[in-house]
């Protein structure tokens, strides 16, 4: 299994974010599928080539989706440690050591970096320097990527709750508990939180209270993370479906049925939803009918896509 994290032409993601500082804060790749809604799509210049730039080798398989902020790449790996390289030339300029290995994607937030780990622990470090700031014990593994929104940090846990915490101190806020694991990472918008469970569930909280807004069941575990649209909730689960879901009540406005399980989270622009299937193929969608546009064939399970630059 590959153990090194390659950053080829990608670097669209930060040169960008440096060179052209009224737009650095657009184009940074803070968390999880770069934003709060989690659309994973970038208004930035993208490359045409598969050029390697540099590449960074850690000690075991990179699991991990990296963040790219302040010139910086943040990324987590098997080896257990918590990277951070400078984005232009690979070099690194930190790793601090977690008791597991870290599937979790980083968010970076206010000069901080929140991440999970195998070690049922979620961790606030410094960003410049890897200090610790603070720790948080879950009660078991801690695959979900955090989400940070309003000074508060959202995340799921295979102990089968979704917490929020403060961003700040890393006390407890409130905890809302599904029916099993929840390895989905939380989408946020208009205060609201989207997460999936292996209850089968897709789930709709207030972010402030961790209340329940309404939940929605498909026909097996939603693994896939939600991204958020123009007033829609598209999600992949594990019945091969990619459903879109109305954000105010969870009603249905369509499914679309792949031909085996959906753990990649869709990205979702310009009336396009595109995610992959572990049957081994890349699907593009209309998003507000759900209606097929293309199929690209893929030699293994696609990972969750990136837009940008009319590319996918």
């Amino acid at each position: 299994m590959n153990k090194t994290l390659v950053i080829i032409a990608q670097m669209w993601l930060i040169t960008n974010a440096i060179s052209i500082s009224v737009n650095a804060a657009d184009e940074t790749w803070s968390m999880f599928r770069k934003n709060l809604d989690h659309t994973g799509y970038s208004t930035s210049s993208a490359p045409s080539t598969n050029d390697v730039l540099w590449i960074y080798q850690t000690n075991d398989m990179v699991l991990s989706s990296p963040a790219v902020k302040y010139g910086k790449v943040y990324v987590g790996s098997c080896d257990h440690k918590v990277y951070c390289l400078n984005a232009l030339t690979g070099d690194s300029i930190w790793a601090y050591m977690t008791n597991g290995p870290v599937e979790s994607s980083p968010a970076v937030y206010n000069s901080r970096v929140y991440i999970g780990s195998y070690d049922s622990t979620i961790y606030c470090l410094d960003a410049e320097t890897g200090d610790y700031v603070w720790s948080y014990k879950t009660g078991d593994i801690v695959f979900s990527s955090p989400a940070v929104y309003n000074d508060k940090v959202y995340v799921g846990s295979i102990d089968n709750k979704i917490r929020c915490l403060d961003a700040i101190s890393g006390d407890s806020l409130w905890g809302y508990a599904t029916n099993d694991q929840v390895v989905s990472s939380p989408a946020i918008h208009d205060d609201k939180l989207y997460i999936g469970s292996k209850d089968n569930k897709i789930y709709c909280l207030d972010a402030t209270t961790g209340d329940s807004i309404w939940s929605y069941e498909t026909g097996n575990d939603v693994l896939s993370s939600p991204a958020i649209y123009n007033n829609k909730v598209y999600v992949g689960s594990n019945d091969s479906k990619l459903y879109c879901l109305n954000t105010t009540d969870g009603d249905s406005i369509w499914s679309y049925e792949a031909t085996a399980w959906i753990h990649s989270s869709p990205a979702v622009s310009n009336d396009r939803v595109w995610f992959g299937s572990n049957d081994h193929k890349l699907y593009g969608l209309n998003a507000s009918t759900g209606i097929l546009e293309w199929i690209h064939d893929e030699q293994g399970g696609a990972s969750s896509p990136a837009v940008a630059d009319g590319k996918l």
